[in-house]
């Protein structure tokens, strides 16, 4: 947890519904690192679509009363949860190594975010912005990057 991204939230008037971690509950939180080269796999792509189902299933409910899902939050450079930057690599599997996390990274989604996305749109809902919050980004500042994600919020703001 971000406390400064939770206050940020708080202070734009936003509520929050946690997504569930897929790569915690499907194998624990002492996994070994593994990129979306392993996770992109007809099991767990199974099992990313059966999680997308409950969080889904708040964004229709709220639907319903009038209430906006304004953003999807992802974790950028995530396996799983990642919006524009996830993980991949063919050499990371079989026998556990130590390799560079940051040599990885490449532009995409993770494969969570992929299903979860193809979920709101099975069910005809207006799919709100994914964003990935780039919480590891060594180049900035944890201010810097709070700053881009309120000018974010702001123009969600304006386009409701």
């Amino acid at each position: 947890m971000c406390k400064d991204v939770i206050d940020t939230l708080h202070d734009y008037g936003f509520g929050v519904i946690q997504l569930p971690c897929p790569e915690t509950l499907y194998l624990g939180v002492q996994r070994w690192w593994c990129t979306k080269y392993l996770y992109d796999n007809p099991g767990f792509r199974k099992y990313c679509r059966e999680l997308s189902k409950h969080p889904v299933d708040y964004m229709e409910n709220y639907e319903q009363i009038g209430y906006k899902t304004v953003a999807v939050l992802g974790c950028n450079g995530s396996p799983t949860c990642g919006v524009t930057l996830t993980s991949f690599s063919e050499d990371w599997g079989g026998k556990p190594k130590a390799l560079d996390f940051e040599s990885t990274l490449v532009e995409g989604a993770g494969v969570f975010m992929e299903e979860l996305k193809k979920e709101i749109e099975t069910r005809g809902l207006k799919v709100p912005p994914f964003y990935g919050l780039n919480l590891d980004e060594e180049s900035k500042s944890l201010e810097d990057i709070i700053k881009e994600f309120r000018e974010f919020l702001a123009e969600q703001i304006v386009e409701e």
